[in-house]
């Protein structure tokens, strides 16, 4: 082991490199131009048609789901009556 030196050295060490750290990562001003860029590259500004595009798929898609779930609705309704009017009987 080290004399009581090495120890203070030390002891500072393990205090100050998660001080300084921290004063180094949370400075907006140094990751704020990277950041911004990246951003800008992962979500680009909408485009119009782009967005007009998106409308109209959307809707197809929920006419679909929409059409598939009555005759799901249909079916069970068929299927249902169909028991029913086995029981009766």
């Amino acid at each position: 082991m080290g004399n009581w030196k090495l120890e203070v050295f030390r002891m500072c060490v393990y205090v100050m490199f998660p001080v300084g750290t921290f004063y180094v990562f949370n400075k907006p001003e140094l990751f704020e131009e990277h950041v911004t860029q990246r951003v800008r590259e992962l979500y680009p500004p909408e485009d119009e048609i782009e967005r007009e595009r998106h409308e109209k798929l959307k809707g197809v898609m929920q006419a679909r789901f929409e059409a598939k779930v009555q005759r799901e609705n249909e079916e069970q309704r068929r299927l249902f009556e169909s028991k029913q009017s086995a029981a009766q009987s």
